[in-house]
């Protein structure tokens, strides 16, 4: 069987990407902010002209 670059590079590739994949945690859900955020502008509605 005739080895190629191209695909011990696929099936390194391949193997990288399901360890990474199995390795990373699930993300959960932050409670912060548990307040409404109050966001400052410092000019007017309208803008400046």
């Amino acid at each position: 069987m005739k080895f190629n670059r191209r695909l011990i590079c696929k099936q390194v590739a391949c193997a990288t990407l399901g360890v990474m994949g199995a390795s990373v945690p699930m993300a959960w859900a932050q409670d912060y902010p548990n307040k409404p955020l109050r966001i400052v502008v410092p000019f007017p509605p309208g803008g400046l002209q």
